[in-house]
């Protein structure tokens, strides 16, 4: 399992591993044989492997997903299919492994860093656009008509003094 960071589909230089994914081992029956986990490299493997016909399914987080299967050679493709995270199935004779069956992912666009949700407003020449009312404005201006009333009724109270 690694990280196909340019979303192109071909495990490139440089492309790191995923670490802590489930994957599952199947019989071509669909009969579930084995479970195993990624490690620090995104490698994983399954012990004891009889000849026979297997399906590997890759089950990763929710916050990441497949990228684009068979695309480059046997060593450098994905072969997950996008949706069921299953790779095409594997017909093992005695003594063989098959170490090419992995799957590339990508970060759902939604939790890449650097990126907002779509409903964050843009910013715009170096400022924020006014999303609603201030506390603050609202607080001065119910305090700056207290002041006017009291001095309005300061003001009646002194003329009503002079007649």
């Amino acid at each position: 399992m690694w990280l196909d960071v340019n979303e192109n589909g071909v495990q490139d230089a440089g492309e790191k591993g995923v670490a802590g994914v489930v994957v599952n081992l199947f019989g071509c029956d669909g009969v579930p044989l084995d479970t195993t986990t990624t490690d620090t490299a995104g490698h994983y493997g399954f012990a004891k492997m009889l000849p026979g016909c297997y399906v590997v399914q890759f089950v990763p987080p929710a916050t990441i997903q497949f990228t684009k299967p068979g695309i480059g050679s046997a060593e450098t493709d994905s072969n997950a299919d996008a949706n069921t995270g299953r790779a095409v199935s594997v017909t093992l004779v005695d003594g063989q492994a098959d170490p090419t069956i992995d799957a590339g992912v990508f970060l759902k666009p939604a939790v890449r860093p650097g990126t907002a949700p779509t409903s964050v407003p843009a910013v715009t020449a170096g400022r924020l656009p006014r999303t609603g009312s201030s506390t603050y404005r609202s607080v001065v201006a119910a305090g700056l008509l207290g002041e006017i009333g009291a001095l309005f009724l300061f003001i009646n109270s002194r003329r009503k003094k002079l007649i």
